[in-house]
């Protein structure tokens, strides 16, 4: 794998790949954002008083007061913000294809906090030793960027081609003035430096003084394939291997350090020296200064910038692996095998990190050709080659007829309540007809392939309809599909990222299949120039926004506005109309909702949005399918009100009587269907379905 990685990158840096390459590994970009160890920031205290406080104690660094409160920071940050810089990216020769990627990561900058250094050391060794990447459901987020084929594949005109790249995100906490432990090491293996250094310890002197400044730093995994629960497994499993390294450098360094050195420290009367060795400082990777540097004349302390800038060359996979354990675990990831539709893959690549287990499940349904107008399941060669013979969730059993059309809609009767059992996909072939296997060094299979709008949703679906659940009410969340569908301009806030991107995911991508979004999405959108004016583009658009300044107020105000931290939906830009029969749909949804609401917030603990409890993930599958039904039955029967043409050389073309189709709804529905009947998902799929 590792040679054809190195070809790979070889024919990128000649111009050689383009995107018709596929997708040959579990992520393209790894990287780290935040502010650089030499910023020039100021940490917001916590209350006027702590600032106040510490000003008057002398604090080395730079203190601010709270703005506001920090329950309005949905408005804006409560202390002054700073610009997030990229500080390292794996692979380092091959350029990540976004500008200011940092701005994703940090739509609003970073925060730096002050961090007072106590006695009992408790908020400082929270910092260091806490999981809060793993706990915290703010703390793990995705964004994404979409450039979708709208010409489709070879195949059918429903086999539409995307290719997306994701951001799945984690935050962690970390002194501002200490350099990531990854970074470090990279570093080294950049410079060539001497592993045995890496033993010795680290001279690295952190602040000593009692006040101290940390601030988040993103660590992000940047994808092709949406993966997520994969991807935040080994993002959560490096960051832990992390913090155990710096965990094990401090209990070292506390036993290295001689006692009369520390009972001299003490007696210098530096406010919170005793605290020092307790905070990890082998990460630096540096050569200590007790040592002669002439001894390792291949270490990176004595080196000159300009003299490491012209000799550098970036390091190998092995090379970081030997300097440290997480950036194994990132190399090992790189060079995994993507697995078949329907197939798995356990990765473990260190004997002391729990395996991570992922199978990549077939899609249920393909949003292009699902059922003829006789109800009949069509095949259409897509993922997993199963055709007719897969039993899919949402359509009926043979022993049931399907609805003829809005009279005796099929979603009455939902196919949740259908066993699990009968539900489960039968996976006969290996790959689709859009997949191709490469064999790799030792027989080992890569996987080629395209995500297709369908196998996207299904890797979404669970995680980001229980967030949907758990914060709108049922009432909100069917008002902002209704604007959804009919493609207005949306518009999504929340200060917790991710409840933002379930949520801004779930009504753009989850929520609409067998449907496709045809225009402009963003889970989250950075607060730049550039970005900010996409508020003002002609055209539909559902889009992510953390805080809502006085700017974005203005912008927003004839946008209908999903306020996720008050469960609240505004309509602007006037009335719509409501959906087709909606009092009956929210008495068949209402349950479901109140279900998946009720175990997506159950228990005290509720950890990262894309990891809901077993019961969420069921609850929320319900409602999904259940509103599936529902879209299902209003887009049924096309063909029934179309003509079809044949020329001469037998090619047939379908027109849609779409007068007639809306005619027979009936008369109080007619306005939301004759809206809908204009929209670009609308054409676009009745086109497929007329041409399948």
């Amino acid at each position: 794998m590792r040679q054809q990685r190195e070809a790979q990158h070889r024919r990128a840096a000649s111009g050689e790949v383009t995107g018709d390459a596929g997708i040959t590994s579990p992520f393209e970009h790894f990287i780290v954002c935040g502010l650089p160890t030499d910023a020039d920031v100021s940490g917001v205290a916590a209350s006027r008083t702590e600032a106040k406080r510490a000003i008057i104690a002398g604090a080395e660094v730079h203190v601010t007061a709270p703005k506001g409160n920090r329950r309005d920071s949905y408005k804006s940050a409560v202390g002054e913000t700073y610009p997030a810089r990229v500080l390292w990216c794996y692979p380092e020769d091959v350029p990540v294809p976004i500008d200011d990627v940092a701005s994703f990561c940090f739509p609003h900058g970073v925060e730096p906090q002050l961090l007072e250094r106590t006695p009992s050391m408790s908020g400082l060794n929270d910092l260091v030793y806490s999981q809060r990447y793993a706990r915290a459901d703010d703390a793990s987020f995705v964004w994404a960027l979409r450039n979708q084929n709208l010409e489709g594949v070879e195949g059918s005109a429903g086999d539409e081609r995307i290719e997306t790249l994701y951001g799945v995100c984690c935050y962690a906490r970390e002194l501002v003035r200490r350099r990531p432990g990854m970074i470090a090491a990279a570093e080294s293996a950049a410079s060539r430096g001497d592993v045995d250094v890496l033993t010795r310890g680290s001279v690295t002197k952190h602040p000593r003084g009692r006040y101290l400044i940390a601030a988040d730093r993103c660590y992000c995994l940047i994808s092709k394939v949406p993966f997520f629960s994969m991807h935040f497994e080994v993002l959560h499993g490096m960051l832990g291997v992390e913090r155990l390294e710096r965990i094990r450098a401090c209990a070292e360094e506390l036993w290295a350090e001689d006692y009369e050195n520390l009972k001299t420290e003490k007696t210098a009367g530096s406010h919170g020296t005793d605290a020092a060795p307790l905070v990890g400082r082998k990460l630096s990777y540096e050569e200590p200064a007790d040592e002669d540097p002439s001894a390792d004349t291949g270490a990176s302390g004595d080196a000159s910038p300009s003299d490491a800038g012209s000799r550098r060359m970036p390091p190998t996979d092995e090379e970081l692996g030997e300097r440290s354990e997480a950036l194994r675990v990132l190399c090992e990831y790189r060079a995994l095998a993507i697995p078949a539709p329907g197939g798995e893959v356990t990765f473990s690549p260190l004997p002391d990190l729990a395996p991570v287990r992922f199978v990549r499940r077939v899609p249920d349904e393909d949003g292009a050709a699902d059922v003829d107008a006789d109800g009949e399941e069509v095949a259409d060669g897509g993922d997993g080659g199963d055709g007719g013979d897969v039993d899919r969730p949402g359509t009926p059993s043979s022993g049931e007829q399907r609805g003829k059309g809005p009279d005796d809609p099929t979603w009455q009767s939902p196919a949740v309540y259908r066993s699990l059992a009968a539900r489960r996909r039968r996976v006969t072939g290996a790959l689709g007809s859009r997949d191709s296997v490469d064999a790799g060094p030792g027989g080992v299979g890569c996987a080629q392939l395209w995500m297709t709008p369908a196998e996207e949703s299904v890797h979404m679906e669970t995680w980001t309809v229980a967030a949907l659940c758990r914060t709108l009410s049922l009432d909100n969340v069917l008002t902002a599909l209704n604007s959804v569908l009919l493609e207005r301009q949306v518009a999504v806030f929340s200060p917790n990222l991710g409840d933002l991107c379930a949520v801004t995911l779930a009504l753009s991508t989850t929520m609409l299949r067998p449907l496709r979004w045809r225009s402009l999405t963003l889970p989250v959108m950075p607060m730049t120039e550039r970005m900010t004016s996409l508020l003002e583009a002609p055209v539909p658009f559902v889009i992510g926004i953390q805080r809502k300044t006085n700017e974005v107020r203005r912008l927003c105000q004839e946008l209908t506005r999903v306020n996720v931290y008050k469960d609240e939906v505004k309509l602007g830009g006037g009335p719509q109309p409501q959906l087709p029969r909606l009092k009956e749909l929210a008495g068949v949804l209402r349950p479901l909702h109140d279900a998946a609401r009720e175990a997506a917030r159950g228990g005290s603990y509720r950890g990262p949005v894309a990891e809901p409890s077993e019961r969420a993930r069921t609850a929320a599958r319900a409602f999904l399918e259940a509103w599936r039904e529902y879209l299902r039955a209003l887009v049924a029967n096309l063909r029934a009100y179309a003509i079809t043409e044949v020329s001469a050389a037998g090619e047939k073309t379908s027109i849609l009587l779409k007068d007639t189709w809306v005619d027979s709804f009936s008369k109080a529905d007619r306005s939301f269907m004759r809206a809908f009947g204009e929209t670009q998902m609308f054409d676009w799929y009745a086109d497929v379905q007329l041409r399948a």
